[in-house]
């Protein structure tokens, strides 16, 4: 028995540079000290960024008996370079002092936080070793007075898992194959192909073997109220089978009815269901070359492994929830396939243009019969800003039912002879915030709120006093650092498609003074910025600290391109570059940006529209990042002989690169067009950088100014706090260095990183010099 605060983590493993890194935050908090005895704000550092400590959505979980909440907290350590995640207790009996409550457990990884009755908590946890390898993944049963924890392992990663409501029946997934890949058989078939070779089949990966998804195997365990657990592996049967199929394609999640009777698997099926081949988003979604398609929701009758479908839309879009009698579940969903609904909701996404945010825009909650499968809508939900909340609180199948129906407020819904029916509705917000993760016992509610300029803290809502209290202070240093103002912009472009996101002004902005601007493409939540969503590449806050106008926005709200105009679905390019070239316009008119300074920035996708933009644009731009992707590229096509990427490619573009369609490939892809880029570009990429080399390798060899910068164990997108920071510090010292002709220290991580930006810069003036003409 061990406590809750004891961490299998060996500090030792980041001592190097511990040192210098102290010293630096020592004279760091020091200087901030003094600017704070002298009451001043201090610039944002892009530290301050990444050291910004967040709830995890979703893991946050009322006690039934509604006196404590506990909440994960992902709090990253920019000195040891690890994110610790916290899981909290904070009792609700005195609401008058912002306080965290006290820290229950930390881990390298907490999530699936759920209350079993009102004195235990259960969670899975994950730490990692020195060397950065993961323990697989374990379950814990946490005592939420003491700490004592009760451990539920097992030899493979347990990957995902749910429970009963009393935690006396656990089900958990794993990856199959751990012991048998690892066996004296399996090493020797590996040693076989390795010395005989083997053939290569056209679309499945470079190693020969067919399947592109993991196959999972899911176990079941009871566990004894001594603690002891009987474990037994589940089999599946088909309808009209016995049970016989050991384990599902990529189990996505499971949700255990509280009763522990009945299994609610998402997973990729090796068949469509009847009737689905023919739905025109499987379709699309089947174009863009993944196998988002295949997913299902399956009901499971625990005693027998029978398999039904569960709900009659794509599963990798649903979120799932049980009624507390076990009845019936909820599904957060478009309307099913084969609906009147549902076809007019199909209508409206392809009259759109983006189909994909289509799909996303219907977020009905839907009650499913767990025994006859009878579907019944109990809210209608329409909303472009693609929350998915599930019930707050539904105890009874025929309700009453709290749930989320905008952005700022709640319904509460009964079913009356057969159909639910609005009876209440509750006011949820104090102010103009983003409230997140919310729970509830029927009596109160707890969630997230935070706004674009205050930091994300948890809240609590009286439904009876309607008293709204804030409950945390878990970033208290943003109260003496200085923020850039944020406001809402919206816009059309040349097409006629609305376009919305942020703008945010220098610090210190003065009217009439026009700045250079850096366009982020990242998602414009509501949330707090201090870096953005995704979390390579993009420092809104520190740009504008650093004197940048910064417009933070990601796609256009609709496509109003005319079908046909372009091949494939290059539309989707030309949209997004008339977006970010009519965004120049609106704020260069006002006066308050510099049209012959403006720098532009994307990450994943974005990255690609980024290159797209920057060989397809008439504007010029100064500066540009691009982190990630590398798409729609020649050599991408081939690089993995993988069906689905290759499928997808060529329906984007509008065909494979070969024969009739090789001239689209030409006109769209970056790099056959690298020579009409202007702007000096970062960038950033993963692992070995491969999938950058093309445009990298075009730039480069026709003297562009082009820097590549790889993080070999990087996430997508980056995740430990270095990694984070070098990217976020980077791309201000890119823009500035370009853009406003800024050099400041080079970081200890890259001390070569000026030397290489003035070379760079020294060939493109001597070129530019060389290009002009000469005067007789």
């Amino acid at each position: 028995m061990t406590t809750g605060l004891t961490r299998a983590k060996d500090h030792k493993r980041v001592m190097k540079g511990f040192l210098a890194r102290f010293l630096r935050a020592f004279v760091a908090v020091t200087f901030l000290a003094a600017q704070m005895d002298a009451g001043q704000m201090r610039p944002i550092t892009v530290e301050d960024c990444v050291r910004t400590r967040r709830v995890m959505e979703q893991e946050l979980a009322l006690s039934p008996d509604g006196t404590r909440v506990a909440y994960v907290v992902k709090a990253p350590n920019t000195l040891m370079n690890f994110n610790d995640y916290r899981l909290y207790v904070r009792e609700l009996s005195h609401l008058g002092a912002r306080e965290s409550g006290h820290i229950l457990l930390q881990a390298d990884g907490i999530s699936g936080i759920r209350w079993l009755g009102s004195g235990a908590l259960m969670a899975r946890v994950e730490n990692k070793s020195k060397n950065g390898k993961s323990d697989g993944g374990k379950v814990e049963v946490i005592n939420s007075s003491t700490g004592a924890l009760q451990t539920i392992a097992w030899p493979g990663a347990i990957e995902k898992y749910s429970a009963s409501a009393d935690g006396s029946t656990i089900v958990f997934s794993v990856g199959p194959g751990v012991e048998s890949e690892s066996s004296g058989a399996g090493l020797e078939r590996q040693k076989f192909r390795d010395e005989h070779g083997y053939p290569i089949t056209f679309g499945v990966g470079k190693a020969g073997l067919v399947g592109n998804l993991p196959e999972d195997e899911i176990y079941v365990a009871k566990r004894e109220v001594t603690g002891k657990l009987q474990v037994r592996k589940l089999y599946f049967a088909e309808p009209g089978e016995p049970p016989h199929q050991s384990s599902l394609r990529d189990v996505r999640r499971l949700d255990l009815s509280p009763d522990g009777k009945h299994l609610l698997i998402t997973h990729s099926a090796r068949s469509l269901p009847p009737g689905w081949a023919d739905e025109p988003e499987v379709q699309f979604t089947e174009g863009w070359g993944s196998l988002y398609n295949t997913y299902v929701l399956s009901l499971c009758d625990m005693e027998t492994g029978r398999l039904r479908l569960g709900f009659n839309f794509m599963a990798y879009f649903l979120e799932t929830q049980w009624s507390q009698d076990s009845r019936s579940y909820s599904v957060v969903s478009p309307s099913p396939f084969g609906t009147e609904d549902g076809k007019a909701e199909t209508q409206v996404a392809a009259k759109s243009g983006l189909m994909d945010d289509g799909i996303n825009w219907f977020q009905h909650v839907f009650v499913v019969d767990a025994d006859t499968l009878a579907t019944a809508r109990a809210l209608p939900r329409e909303n472009k800003k693609m929350w998915k909340d599930l019930p707050l609180f539904w105890k009874h199948s025929d309700g009453p039912m709290l749930v989320r129906a905008g952005d700022g407020s709640l319904v509460w819904v009964t079913r009356e002879q057969g159909e639910w029916k609005e009876t209440g509705r509750v006011d949820l917000r104090k102010q103009e915030n983003f409230l997140s993760s919310l729970v509830s016992d029927g009596q109160t509610v707890v969630g997230v709120s935070e706004t674009t300029m205050d930091p994300p803290n948890l809240f609590t809502l009286n439904l009876k006093s309607h008293e709204w209290t804030l409950l945390t202070d878990l970033n208290p240093e943003y109260r003496e650092i200085q923020l850039g103002k944020v406001e809402r912009i919206q816009w059309a472009n040349r097409y006629g498609s609305q376009c919305a996101g942020f703008l945010i002004e220098p610090v210190g902005y003065e009217p009439g003074k026009r700045y250079p601007m850096v366009y982020l493409s990242v998602r414009p939540n509501d949330v707090f910025i201090s870096d953005a969503v995704y979390t390579t590449a993009y420092a809104p806050q520190s740009l504008a600290n650093a004197g940048f106008v910064v417009v933070v926005s990601q796609y256009p709200a609709d496509n109003k391109i005319p079908k046909g105009m372009f091949p494939g679905e290059m539309s989707e390019a030309y949209n997004w570059m008339a977006m970010v070239e009519s965004a120049i316009d609106l704020l260069a008119d006002r006066g308050m940006v510099d049209r012959n300074n403006v720098g532009i920035a994307g990450f994943s996708r974005t990255s690609w529209l980024t290159d797209f933009t920057l060989t397809h644009s008439s504007y010029k731009f100064a500066a540009a990042s691009s982190a990630d992707s590398g798409v729609y590229t020649y050599g991408f096509y081939f690089m993995y002989n993988n069906r689905s990427i290759i499928e997808g490619m060529e329906s984007e573009v509008g065909g494979p690169p070969y024969g009739e369609t090789f001239k689209y490939w030409q006109e769209y892809a970056p790099p056959f067009n690298a020579e009409k880029v202007q702007a000096p570009v970062l960038m950033e990429y993963r692992d070995t950088g491969q999938s950058a080399f093309e445009f990298f390798t075009a730039l480069s060899r026709l003297g562009k100014a082009v820097d590549l910068y790889c993080y070999p164990n990087g996430e997508h997108p980056l995740d430990t706090p270095w990694e984070r920071i070098a990217s976020l510090q980077r791309n201000v010292d890119w823009f500035r260095f370009w853009m406003q002709g800024y050099e400041g220290k080079a970081p200890d991580y890259d001390v070569s990183q000026f030397v290489r930006w003035r070379a760079l810069r020294s060939k493109r003036e001597a070129s530019s010099d060389a290009a002009a003409p000469r005067l007789p």
